[in-house]
């Protein structure tokens, strides 16, 4: 059953990552192309072939910035845009008593056609910025005279938001987050203070996060310092989680250590980790990852690690922005893929994994082992016929194996040493059937 769960596994990813025949050639009704009978047929294996150069795709206009509705809003906007690290390790939650970690908070300015003046807030460990451990919008707006800042979080029935992850790097690929998917659950009002700004929650605000149920915050920052104060407090007033009654966590601009590449073409990739040793990924690799995919509306269409299944192919037969933005990765790296439509499953989109035509894709891909794989496996010489040198033993019969004495041919591949799993062992060479007898004669009369 294990078997054939983990075949499973790996034909759906292989049909998601691949955009193969089965995907690509949808009826015209909209539904997969399947064989008759209604079950999809087993895909015979076919041997590593060195892909065909795909097109390249024409440059692609990134979208524009966001930009601000009024000066006053962008001088807090902007102070506000950037990535803060701790000025020291604060207490972990959790884990080994006394152990303290760098907390991260990164910031960009994004576009919302429903929310104006937003800004996308990831916080995170500073040794694990792939997984921040919480995301939010920040939206900018003046009531009664003041500027506000208002916290949304993002709705769990709504969007995955690991969609999001990363992107405050490229804020201007930002998706358009629906107001129906965010809930608001704080104010803050704040007022100028020095060369920047201050401000508080007015009251308790209800929460259910951590085991709190209500929740404050003070907050100030210059453009060179953020002080949070947020806390969780439980139905008796003690402090859950954040700082406590005293403490506050002081933040600073830091450059951040992740490494983004854009290319002209649309494809946009964030390294989390690239380690330097080891085998980079090649064409025709041999490839085994962990990975993640979403549309960028924050519909997950496939994981691997939801199936707790690595997938294992052949660099150069996924998708274009597939192969174009793994080459170079190594053992141990962690990307983030960006990959416009073009570069995907373009116009004919994939049916078994819902997504539309020219849908914008986005990966999380963690490598697990890449290697060059061996070359092609010779097959056996064919049996020498009658009388040729090497040939058969006399009376005319192959003896066991093709050769004389009965000893089996010896050919690359099945001396007995173990082989890579994707290496099919060879068959050995069945001799022919002997030709029938001729019918006897009519004996005469």
């Amino acid at each position: 059953m294990k078997k054939i769960t983990n075949t499973v596994a790996t034909l759906l990813a292989s049909l998601v990552l691949t955009g193969g025949a089965m995907a690509q050639n949808a009826g015209a009704a909209g539904q997969p192309a399947q064989p008759a009978g209604g079950q999809p047929a087993a895909r015979p294996a076919q041997p590593v072939t060195p892909p065909a150069e795909a097109p390249k795709a024409e440059p692609r206009t990134p979208p524009a910035m966001a930009v601000w509705s009024s000066p006053e809003l962008g001088k807090v906007g902007d102070m506000l845009v950037g990535n803060w690290k701790t000025t020291a390790p604060i207490p972990q939650a959790g884990g080994e008593a006394n152990a303290t970690t760098d907390v991260v908070i990164s910031i960009a300015h994004v576009r919302n056609t429903e929310l104006a003046d937003t800004l996308y807030v990831e916080t995170a460990r500073l040794d694990a910025m792939q997984a921040p451990y919480r995301q939010a919008i920040f939206q900018l707006y003046k009531a009664k005279g003041k500027v506000r800042v208002r916290t949304l979080e993002f709705s769990s029935y709504g969007m995955d938001p690991n969609a999001l992850v990363g992107l405050w790097t490229i804020p201007n690929f930002f998706p358009d987050i629906p107001k129906a998917n965010l809930l608001a659950t704080m104010d803050i009002e704040l007022a100028a203070k020095g060369n920047g700004f201050a401000g508080k929650s007015p009251y308790p605000y209800p929460t259910g996060r951590g085991g709190a149920v209500e929740m404050t915050c003070d907050l100030s920052f210059t453009p060179d310092s953020l002080v949070v104060a947020d806390r969780g407090f439980d139905a008796e007033g003690k402090v859950v989680w954040g700082a406590s009654e005293k403490d506050k966590y002081t933040f600073a601009k830091f450059a951040s250590p992740l490494k983004v590449e854009k290319r002209d073409n649309g494809l946009v990739w964030i390294d989390y980790t690239h380690p330097s040793e080891g085998p980079a990924v090649a064409a025709n690799d041999r490839v085994t990852v962990q990975y993640s995919g979403w549309l960028t509306n924050g519909f997950r269409f496939d994981s691997s690690k939801v199936r707790n299944q690595p997938y294992t192919y052949s660099q150069g037969s996924m998708i274009a922005g597939w192969n174009e933005g793994l080459i170079g990765a190594t053992k141990g790296t962690i990307r983030r893929m960006y990959i416009p439509g073009e570069l995907g499953f373009g116009e004919k989109g994939n049916a078994r994994a819902a997504i539309p035509a020219n849908s914008d894709l986005i990966f999380e891909v963690e490598i697990l082992h890449t290697e060059t794989p061996p070359p092609p496996v010779p097959s056996p010489a064919p049996t020498a016929p009658n009388g040729a040198e090497g040939g058969q033993p006399a009376g005319g019969q192959p003896a066991a194996g093709g050769q004389p004495g009965g000893q089996p041919t010896t050919v690359q591949g099945t001396t007995g040493k173990p082989l890579p799993p994707f290496v099919k062992r060879p068959e050995p060479v069945k001799p022919a059937d002997p030709a029938p007898a001729p019918a006897p004669a009519t004996a005469p009369k």
